[in-house]
């Protein structure tokens, strides 16, 4: 198996040799994005019918597919199977279950339990990992996934995951040559090349970043570059902020435009790049993007209390007052609304009874 992988807990029991090694090609398949891992584990199955790592990986790929009705007799047939599981397993089960269900702070707990029985799991900890990050709660998701990355497993969506929390983190130094190193991998994940394009902007380093975009492009495909420059938006306006905070706001401007001009098409970001462009004097090119912005219905705080302060240093007062009020009813104890009433009251209207 590939370096760093950890597969020894879901192995504590099975018996068949065969089944295991079934098992095992299907792993190979599964964490190099080759097809035929599934055909793998039906084979495992076949071979050793209780043998619920190869059912817990099978119920994963059925999910993955889109296939939840087969999922969930999987899981029926791993509920049978809790009795003789090891506690490692029926964690394993429950994670199964969570995942099926779509309860995603429940496979969190069950992760946890996991790993209480075997703490470097890689698969375990990658998963936490993801899933914390994905509810928001990235500061948790660190450790797990540095410990995984510790072990050198060449995973490439475990680098992607690094270098989003690394970016959240602000841990720069010395990302962009981890991030490198998984370019060199046999089956390398396309959104590597993506983050280091937004590494590079943030360095001022264009000519890199222009490689770097077109590999990222190249390895999506042009069907799936909107969407995929929208997965990474959240890491591109993340390097803007800490650009604009240090005074960078060319380079905050050349990171949220290039996630717009890629496709990524939240209100926020053209909010956020149209603030920088009249910061940097560029008054004329920041009122299209706001209002694109507001052509959509905002409705979230955040993005509301963006759009009066954009408002305002456009001289458009009466937008301004607009979305300040509605941030109030939408968000009446938000975490702007001291703001938002005073800047209601410096614009002449009372806040209402919001």
């Amino acid at each position: 198996m590939a370096k760093g992988l950890d597969v020894a807990p879901f192995l504590e029991r099975a018996t068949n040799p065969a089944a295991v090694n079934a098992f095992l090609v299907g792993i190979g398949y599964t964490y190099r994005f080759l097809p035929g891992g599934r055909e793998h584990f039906m084979r495992a199955l076949e071979l050793d019918h209780d043998f619920i790592a190869a059912r817990g990986f099978l119920v994963s790929g059925l999910v993955a597919s889109g296939d939840t009705a087969a999922a969930r007799t999987q899981v029926q047939v791993l509920d049978s199977l809790k009795p003789q599981a090891s506690p490692f397993e029926q964690a394993f089960i429950g994670w199964c279950e969570a995942l099926v269900r779509g309860d995603v702070d429940a496979m969190i707990r069950h992760e946890r339990v996991a790993l209480g029985y075997a703490p470097h799991n890689n698969f375990s900890l990658f998963d936490l990992a993801e899933q914390l990050r994905e509810t928001g709660r990235w500061q948790e998701a660190v450790a797990p996934a540095r410990e995984a990355m510790a072990s050198g497993w060449r995973f490439a969506p475990l680098y992607t995951l690094w270098g989003e929390l690394a970016i959240d983190a602000g841990a720069l130094s010395g990302l962009r040559d981890t991030l490198e190193d998984a370019l060199s991998f046999a089956t390398p994940d396309p959104h590597v090349a993506g983050l280091l394009e937004a590494l590079a902007l943030f360095d001022g380093d264009t000519g890199a970043a222009r490689g770097y975009g077109a590999a990222f492009r190249a390895g999506v495909g042009a069907a799936a570059v909107a969407g995929e420059y929208a997965v990474l938006a959240g890491s591109f306006r993340t390097l803007a902020q800490r650009a604009r905070e240090r005074g960078k706001l060319t380079t905050a401007v050349s990171l949220l435009q290039r996630a717009v001009d890629g496709g990524a098409q939240q209100p926020i970001l053209r909010l956020e790049l149209a603030r920088a462009l009249v910061e940097s004097g560029k008054r004329r090119e920041a009122e299209p993007h706001y209002r694109a912005a507001v052509l959509t219905e905002l409705r979230g705080p955040e993005t509301l209390f963006a759009a009066g302060g954009v408002a305002e240093l456009l001289g458009r007062v009466g937008d301004a007052r607009r979305a300040y009020t509605k941030y109030l009813e939408v968000a009446p104890d938000g975490p702007d609304a001291v703001r938002v009433r005073e800047r209601l009251r410096v614009l002449g209207r009372p806040e209402g009874s919001p």
